[in-house]
């Protein structure tokens, strides 16, 4: 008993030394930094923070923070969600049908494999073709085979990804109620936070697996901590699903999945409950379980077997290589994928070139340590300090033939100069975001240790992408999922002020 709990005295402690120095290069990253995404090739220029700019946001944030926190006892907690869900749906509805239908890259490749499906045609899984190198990608072709039976605009999955933004909101709400019990004030500023998050809403013209995967995350989440509380088998076996189809729709989740595992086994060491221990077992099975039947089906379904696809080495090297300029050290680079491609597909010989090349990267590194600084310093400034995370890069743009009908939403999405505000103000808000975690961690986490599942969330993203291929859209969910615990250091911030004015 003593061993384990030393054993969650130290697993605890780490998670709140790495989290707090994570958060700590993050807040300051983003106080420095701005990184930019241009045009449709993704190129990458990283500019200074305007400071002046961004204080007066700030300011703005302050003041609509205290007005909330003045007027809270009157204000509905279902009213607050209702009508920032009405601006949002009149702005989404606005926005789904002012652009047109036309997608590009992966998700491009993705729909036009599920509509060939539709009509019979398999050859996306044929050696070569777009599901043949990224079966990662199954999951959510599922997905839009399904949808495809109602249309296959993709206006649909706009339409979709507005209904899981809801859906992702609400669920955080319901996240911040069950990890600090229902706190009026927090749940206000929780809510608020969520749709002051414009990233995400920008997110819906983005037709890929990000926003229901993220949908999914978070109800698998919720049901996750109701688990823990209630030890009922309907939440745990709720949770297990809702995570599994997250990890199915977007496979990066699995980071998520594996940061439930670690806070169920550190709950465990502290409480020695053995439910939780079949909680995580069942997690394990679940998930094993709803891949494996995803698999068959779609080989039965389709009468071609499914690929391993490109090995994944080569998005370490991809994500390590010192010379990768086409858009920034760790970004996407083709000829990481022409190695899989040169290779004829084999897998094994592919691996092995993939294994020399980042051991010639390591090797490199350890002759160059102030080459390996500068690189994963870089890579973290890109990959961290978009404050829009490319969700307005993900939108449509004119040169992709991805038209829009108003003037508005043409500058928006494809002239820089009409979105410096916006920019701006989002950089006010994630440094304030940061900033209110990172002060949570020093003063509240003890306090709330349901809290640590979003800080290892974030630990599990911030170290696989600092060796894995990068970018900004990827990181949106690990900032998101912190909304709770800023929250409630931005409530206790204004609780104490006001204590102090009396």
């Amino acid at each position: 008993m003593k061993a384990m709990k030393l054993l969650y005295r130290i697993s605890n402690g780490m998670v709140y030394a790495i989290s707090f120095v994570i958060l700590a290069i993050l807040t300051i990253k983003n106080l420095i930094f701005f990184t930019y995404v241009m045009n449709i090739k993704e190129h990458i220029s990283i500019r200074n923070t305007n400071v002046w700019m961004t204080a007066v946001f700030m300011i703005g944030l302050v003041l609509l923070f205290y007005l909330l926190f003045k007027f809270s006892e009157r204000i509905d907690e279902k009213k607050l969600f209702l009508f920032f869900s009405v601006i949002y749906l009149v702005a989404g509805i606005y926005m789904i049908i002012n652009i047109n239908s036309v997608l590009r890259y992966d998700a491009l490749s993705v729909h036009k494999a599920s509509i060939a499906i539709h009509h019979g045609k398999f050859t996306t899984m044929d050696m070569g073709h777009y599901m043949y190198r990224y079966p990662h990608q199954i999951g959510f072709l599922i997905y839009e085979y399904i949808l495809g039976f109602i249309s296959y605009d993709a206006k649909l999955l706009f339409g979709m990804n507005l209904a899981a933004i809801f859906g992702i909101n609400f669920f955080i709400y319901k996240i911040t109620k069950e990890i600090f019990n229902d706190q009026h004030k927090v749940n206000l500023t929780a809510i608020t936070l969520s749709f002051l998050f414009l990233p995400q809403f920008f997110f819906l013209t983005f037709a890929y697996g990000l926003i229901p995967g993220f949908f999914l995350l978070t109800v698998g989440v919720f049901y996750l901590f109701a688990a823990v509380r209630t030890k009922k088998w309907k939440d745990m076996i709720l949770s297990s699903i809702f995570l599994m189809l997250a990890v199915l729709m977007k496979k990066n989740f699995i980071i998520a999945l594996a940061a439930c595992l670690c806070y169920l086994f550190l709950h465990y060491l502290k409480e020695h409950d053995k439910n939780i221990l079949k909680m995580m077992v069942l997690f394990v099975i679940v998930f094993v379980a709803g891949k494996m039947i995803m698999t068959v089906g779609f080989e039965v379904a389709t009468g071609k077997k499914i690929n391993k696809g490109v090995p994944s080495i080569l998005w370490v090297a991809m994500g390590t290589d010192p010379d990768n300029h086409v858009r920034s050290g760790g970004w996407y680079n083709k000829k990481f994928i022409d190695v899989y491609v040169s290779n004829n597909y084999d897998r094994e010989k592919a691996a092995k070139q993939g294994e020399k090349m980042v051991s010639g990267y390591i090797k490199q590194y350890k002759r160059h340590p102030k080459k390996a600084c500068e690189f994963f310093s870089k890579k973290l400034t890109t990959t961290w300090t978009d404050p829009l995370y490319e969700s307005i890069f993900s939108g449509p743009k004119a040169a992709a033939g991805q038209y829009v009908k108003t003037k508005q939403l043409h500058h928006l999405f494809n002239e820089e100069k009409h979105d410096t505000y916006l920019y701006t103000g989002m950089k006010a808000y994630i440094i304030l975001l940061l900033a209110a975690v990172w002060i949570f961690v020093i003063k509240y986490l003890k306090e709330y240790d349901k809290a640590a599942f979003g800080l290892i969330f974030l630990i599990g993203g911030f170290l696989f992408h600092l060796f894995w291929e990068t970018k900004g859209q990827y990181v949106y969910p690990y900032i998101f999922m912190q909304i709770p615990t800023a929250a409630y250091a931005v409530t206790r911030f204004y609780e104490k002020i006001s204590a102090k004015a009396k």
